[in-house]
C-alpha cells in the first residue's frame, strides 16, 4: 500500500484530516488487479449468474480511516465513480464494522458485519445503492497497526484515466464539488450560470419569508 500512502500523506499529515482520514484515487496496477479478480471469482462462485466472473476495472479508491468513526449515508454517484453499469468490488481491512444499506432515507435498512479481509460487490441496479458504516469496533484489527481501517474499492471508471491527480473533490464542500464538477464537464459559462441561478433562487425565498412574517 506504499504507493497509496504516499497519496494521502501531505507534509506529514493525512490529506483529509479534517474527516479522520487518508484517500488516494489511483490507476489500478499489477498486485491490485490480481486481488480484485480473486474477489471477482469468489463472489461469482457463491451468486452464480449475480456476480460476473470478471470485472473491468481501471481505478482504485484508497481509504484509510485513522478515528473509529462511521460514514453517513450516501450513494456512489460522485464524478469519480464512473459512469458505466460495471460492479464495485469493496474490500474491507483492519478493524470490524458495521455495513448498511437500503433503497432509500425511508427504507428499513440491512446490516452486515465486515471483519478484515470482507469483501462486497455492488453490481446492476444495486451499484449505486444507499450505504453507510454505521459502527467500527475497537480492538478487532488483525493486521496490526492499532485501531484504524483500510478500504479498497474497486471501479471501472476509463473516461478517468489520466484524470487521477485532478482528483481533489473530497477537500471541498458539497457546493464548490459540484462547481468543480460542472466546470470540468460542461464549461466554466454553465457553472457560473448555475450558481448565479442558485444565488437568485435563494433570494427569492428569503424575500418571500420575510413577506410571509
Amino acid at each position: 500500500m506504499a504507493r497509496g500512502q504516499r497519496e494521502w500523506m501531505v507534509n506529514g499529515q493525512l490529506n483529509a484530516w479534517r474527516q479522520g482520514r487518508g484517500r488516494a484515487y489511483v490507476a489500478t496496477f499489477a498486485p491490485l488487479d490480481a486481488l480484485c479478480e480473486e474477489l471477482v471469482a469468489i463472489a461469482a462462485d457463491r451468486e452464480p449468474g449475480v456476480a460476473p466472473r470478471r470485472l473491468r476495472h481501471t481505478h482504485v479508491l484508497l481509504l484509510y480511516y485513522q478515528k473509529l468513526k462511521g460514514i453517513g449515508w450516501h450513494r456512489d454517484d460522485g464524478p469519480n465513480d464512473g459512469a458505466s453499469d460495471e460492479p464495485v468490488v469493496s474490500l474491507s481491512l483492519g478493524c470490524e464494522c458495521d455495513f448498511a444499506i437500503k433503497d432509500s432515507q425511508r427504507s428499513i435498512e440491512t446490516t452486515v458485519r465486515l471483519r478484515s479481509g470482507d469483501a462486497i460487490l455492488f453490481g446492476g441496479p444495486s451499484k449505486r445503492i444507499m450505504h453507510a458504516v454505521t459502527a467500527i469496533y475497537p480492538g478487532t484489527n488483525p493486521l496490526g497497526g492499532g485501531d484504524c481501517r483500510l478500504n479498497l474499492t474497486f471501479r471501472h471508471a476509463p473516461e478517468l484515466c489520466g484524470l487521477e491527480r485532478t482528483d481533489r473533490f473530497f477537500h471541498f464542500g458539497a457546493v464548490t464539488r459540484r462547481y468543480l464538477h460542472t466546470e470540468r464537464t460542461r464549461g466554466t459559462d454553465v457553472a457560473r450560470a448555475e450558481v448565479m441561478a442558485r444565488r437568485l433562487a435563494r433570494q427569492k425565498k428569503k424575500t418571500s419569508s420575510s413577506i410571509e412574517t
